[in-house]
């Protein structure tokens, strides 16, 4: 623990590994062949290295309160912007003639169902709470696209169950600078949720209540793998046995 002493990590916790190495790589070649215009993956990769290592995560009880306003009923423009959203994902760039065509579709269907409407204000106010967790390191671990820190399966922290092949990362984050990172992601999320109930947002105002902080050290599996001359890491959760992410070739056929 190089930055966080006695009085930052008021709680220490950590979950335990329940997976072996031959686990672990079955569940990343389920894994590497999900998905359309993909098969064939885990027949053809070549499975490079296989690691554990106990990564830090701050986890936060939110409480959240958002007020807004906006113009709805005359939705086209809000409706729209959120399918182009979904467009530009990069996994859909090599469809981009195929979503055009989508998009195209929805627009007209959209405007037969917006003749008849008229806009209207909305003022709203909605609550949300949250136990929000943080990867505890400056330096990211890009391939963990979101992690759900089951904390209902932790135990009081005993470096004695870590496994000696392991590797342990520290903690980069402080709690108070992790507490500001969490604002502004949940500030962001409580942002995203208020424009999806209006077609065009005008004000959004969230005030935002973070509790003690709790350090929770997690069992990550990284596996490393080759394909074709590239290299592809998948994370998977040592606990329960859940794939947090990692890349795969977009087609593979």
């Amino acid at each position: 623990m190089a930055l966080a002493g006695a009085e930052e990590v008021k709680v220490h916790s950590m979950l335990e590994n329940h997976l072996y190495s031959q686990q672990v790589v079955e569940a990343a070649r389920r894994y590497m062949d999900k998905g359309i215009f993909r098969s064939g993956v885990a027949e053809e990769a070549k499975i490079t290295q296989v690691k554990l290592r106990y990564l830090p995560f701050w986890t936060f009880p939110v409480t959240s309160t958002t007020t807004f306003s906006g113009t709805a009923g005359a939705g086209l423009q809000g409706e729209m912007r959120q399918l182009e959203n979904t467009f530009a994902d990069k996994r859909a760039s090599k469809l981009s003639k195929f979503g055009n065509l989508l998009k195209a579709g929805a627009s007209a269907f959209l405007e037969s169902q917006q003749q008849n409407q008229a806009p209207r204000q909305v003022s709203e106010q909605f609550s949300s709470n949250y136990s929000w967790p943080i990867l505890a390191r400056k330096t990211d671990v890009q391939d963990i696209t979101y992690y759900d820190v089951p904390t209902a399966k932790k135990i009081p922290f005993d470096m004695g169950k870590i496994q000696s092949d392991a590797e342990f990362l520290n903690t980069e984050y402080r709690r108070e600078e992790a507490k500001l990172k969490v604002k502004a992601e949940v500030e962001n999320k409580e942002r995203g949720k208020a424009s999806g109930k209006v077609d065009m947002l005008q004000s959004c105002n969230t005030n935002i209540t973070i509790g003690d902080g709790e350090l929770v050290v997690a069992p990550i599996w990284f596996v490393y793998y080759a394909l074709k001359g590239e290299n592809y890491t998948i994370l998977v959760d040592g606990s329960e046995g859940k794939i947090l992410g990692g890349g795969k070739p977009l087609f593979h056929m």
